[in-house]
């Protein structure tokens, strides 16, 4: 198997199908494919089964299939980072954090796989109830989010790069 990215990697190592991306231009037999496929496969499971839970939970969120722990490790990641939000009397705050907290994470994922973002300013103002004028601390915290997640996914990923093929 002839892997591109990381990104590719991840995905692959969490399919079933065996062999189905090979490029074969020196005449292997089907056998020897599928079995080729097989141990890159086991190498690359064996590498995020050993990355910390906040990567792997992030890596299967961002770029398989994830359950709902998964998704919940990795908000509740990002909502340690700014504790300062659950002092009493931030309730109405937290609950627009963890709305932040979720959009973020969808469209992030979405970026990842589409390069296009899945959510405008508009729509980050609407979900989290506030006009747009007091929209720009919310943007500085949007923005601390996805830089988290940026790093999450480096850390996901790096590890996966000894798979790939020059």
């Amino acid at each position: 198997m002839r892997y591109k990215s990381a990104r590719q990697i991840w995905r692959e190592s969490l399919t079933a199908d065996t062999g189905s991306n090979w490029s074969d231009t020196n005449g292997s037999s089907d056998n020897d494919r599928k079995v080729f496929s097989c141990v890159q496969k086991g190498k690359a499971q064996c590498i995020i089964q050993r990355l910390p839970v906040i990567e792997r939970s992030w890596g299967n969120y961002a770029y398989a299939d994830f359950t709902e722990t998964e998704r919940s490790t990795v908000q509740d990641h990002l909502l340690s980072i700014w504790v300062e939000y659950k002092k009493r009397g931030y309730y109405k705050r937290m609950a627009r954090y963890l709305l932040l907290i979720e959009h973020a994470m969808k469209d992030m994922r979405h970026r990842l796989a589409t390069k296009q973002p899945l959510f405008k300013t508009s729509d980050y103002c609407k979900a989290l109830d506030i006009t747009d004028s007091n929209w720009k601390p919310w943007g500085k915290r949007l923005y601390e989010i996805t830089r988290e997640l940026d790093n999450l996914d480096k850390r996901a990923l790096e590890p996966l790069g000894v798979l790939i093929d020059d």
